[in-house]
């Protein structure tokens, strides 16, 4: 069985900003309804959900935000090439239509 993701979770410092972000992007998100957390399903069906530092902590008190490099990745594509090995054959290179 492939594995499939199902759910995007990120941990915000502000809710609110991050929420206006997406919303911006043209993301359907719901109000924040005081919890801390919030989800929005994104076409195709994958999750994606915002938990505030303040809720990682009521159920990991030891949770401490990442250090290092990035954090996340996220890229979005409409490519249908098959992976390849070799970079020229990547999406990224092909001429626009």
């Amino acid at each position: 069985m492939a594995v499939q993701f199902t759910l995007i979770g990120l941990v915000v410092a502000d809710l609110d900003a991050s929420l206006d972000f997406y919303r911006r992007l043209g993301i359907d998100v719901p109000a924040d309804n005081g919890t801390g957390h919030v989800q929005a399903t994104l076409p195709g069906g994958i999750e994606l959900a915002w938990d505030t530092i303040e809720t990682i902590h009521s159920f990991d008190p030891e949770w401490q935000p990442p250090t290092g490099g990035h954090r996340a990745a996220l890229s979005r594509t409409d490519c249908r090439l098959p992976v390849s090995r070799s970079p020229s054959a990547s999406c990224a290179r092909r001429p626009s239509a």
